[in-house]
């Protein structure tokens, strides 16, 4: 297994109307390269509207200053926008993982860090690269442990109301199987079923390694070859991981939106992309909000100051047999 280093940043931020995405930390180790100008607005819900709310969370389990930090800026939103859960995108606890259910980072790089009331909420969890150095499955274990921790299986989808009649499905995956290819068959049948099942809403899958990333790991071929069809025959809203250190939205690809929300413990630099819609180094998180007409997704600091919003398409996922 590799490990990847990457450099801890903290960023300072430009925020506005219109603005550039190019954002670097004090160092300036960690940059935007070839940033474009950008244009935001807030979205919020409408009066009466039913909204589900998800922070987005990737790469965060360092237990340091940063994830203290963001995990205060998390809060802060979370009692703006009331959550129901946190998509938690993979490497979990660096840099190695968790030897068994007791290990302490258990506390220091979780239960210790979401302490604030607004995050007593599930934590919808998948497995990164660096936590499959140590022990991989005590993180499965754990979930029978403390109820906040959804991990029942490497992979794995919950239903989630968003109002009386109308959910949205969490697939999570794990990728690190498919890029070793040690369950590719089984997964992907298993992720077939799962899309292809009763109809909701939305559908919304979350793993570690993304496909397409303005970072410096790369598209990934493999996973787009395994991945991109399924999604878009199945009419999947979102794909969101973390995996590279910064915060990203990308145009669809071709109707699926990808989003990399992999900078709640550190920060590494990021090259702007045709794809591109908006990117920035700063340590920070996503919010996920669906209702039943629309959906979007907002790009914060680590302080919970917003950089970013993006309305989705809202298309109603149904049964698409392959």
């Amino acid at each position: 297994m590799t490990i990847t280093k990457s450099v801890p940043g903290l960023l300072m931020v430009a925020a506005g109307l219109t603005g550039c995405a190019l954002l670097e930390d004090s160092t300036g180790s960690a940059v935007v390269k070839q940033a474009k100008p950008v244009q935001t607005q807030e979205i919020r819900p409408e009066p009466g509207e039913q909204v589900l709310t998800f922070l987005l969370a990737g790469d965060a389990g360092t237990g340091n200053a940063h994830q203290h930090r963001v995990a205060a800026g998390m809060a802060k939103v979370a009692r703006e926008y009331p959550a129901g859960g946190v998509l938690y995108l993979g490497d979990n606890f660096y840099e190695f993982g968790v030897t068994s259910v007791t290990d302490s980072q258990w506390e220091s790089a979780f239960t210790d860090v979401y302490t604030d009331p607004a995050l007593q909420i599930p934590f919808y969890a998948v497995l990164g690269n660096h936590d499959y150095i140590l022990n991989e499955q005590a993180q499965v274990e754990y979930s029978s442990r403390n109820p906040r921790w959804i991990m029942p299986d490497r992979y794995y989808t919950r239903t989630v109301a968003i109002q009386p009649g109308d959910s949205v499905r969490l697939i999570g995956l794990d990728t690190n199987l498919l890029l070793d290819e040690t369950d590719t068959t089984q997964q992907l049948s298993w992720l077939d079923s799962v899309l292809t099942s009763s109809p909701v809403r939305y559908q919304v899958v979350f793993a570690h390694h993304p496909l397409y990333t303005g970072g410096e790991h790369g598209d990934n071929a493999v996973l787009q070859k395994m991945l991109s069809r399924r999604l878009e025959k199945a009419g999947v809203l979102l794909y969101a991981t973390g995996h590279d250190h910064h915060l990203e939205v990308m145009d669809p690809q071709p109707t699926v939106w990808h989003v990399i929300s992999g900078a709640a413990g550190k920060s590494r630099s990021v090259t702007w992309s045709a794809r591109t819609r908006f990117a920035a180094t700063n340590l920070g998180f996503m919010t996920l909000h669906l209702s039943d007409s629309r959906a979007w997704i907002q790009v914060y600091d680590a302080d919970g100051n917003r950089l970013y919003s993006e309305l989705l398409s809202t298309k109603m996922s149904g049964l698409r047999p392959f």
